[in-house]
């Protein structure tokens, strides 16, 4: 814990806010399958790579995505050194079992989103990370993940917080 927090601060497991979703495509629905992209976010998959990634026939171990839904992709990259983090603002769908998929509460949620791409974040995911044959992959299990921990200030300076952001990201765009 960084000592010490400011005031109203508190420092909480990401479980604390968050839920691991596991629901799977068992009845291989025909959703839209989604990537989740270090640059562009949660995209659909057949138009970012310009083709069909996902098998045809069968997506039954696929996770079935909603909207507001966190994915993360494990696949650490320049412009994702931990692999990208981002929220599913753009349909239901489905994404490989290499991602995880989580919900945070919503109170929490547009802060959540800002934190998890911070290089507090992301230095603290390569510090826990298992490093084994994909170089090109952290390994971070549910249970990692979930104990990880976050500064969250008092829910009215985080909105103020997110809105802030926000705005950068806005002007940047």
């Amino acid at each position: 814990m960084i000592h010490p927090l400011p005031s109203g601060w508190q420092e909480v497991k990401l479980g604390d806010i968050a839920t691991i979703i596991k629901v799977k495509n068992k009845e291989n629905k025909n959703y839209p399958v989604l990537s989740n992209s270090a640059i562009y976010g949660v995209v659909l998959q057949e138009e970012y790579f310009y083709k069909k990634i996902a098998s045809k026939n069968d997506t039954t171990n696929y996770y079935i995505v909603d909207i507001g839904n966190f994915i993360y992709n494990p696949r650490i990259s320049e412009n994702a050194p931990a692999g990208p983090i981002n929220v599913n603002k753009l349909t239901k769908g489905i994404v490989s079992p290499l991602y995880t998929v989580f919900h945070v509460k919503k109170e929490y949620s547009d802060f959540i989103a800002f934190y998890l791409s911070s290089l507090l974040w992301v230095n603290y995911l390569k510090e826990i990370a298992n490093y084994g044959a994909r170089y090109d992959r952290l390994g971070i299990n549910d249970k990692m993940l979930l104990s990880i921990p976050i500064l969250l200030p008092p829910l009215d300076e985080q909105k103020r917080i997110a809105e802030v952001l926000s705005l950068c990201d806005d002007i940047r765009s």
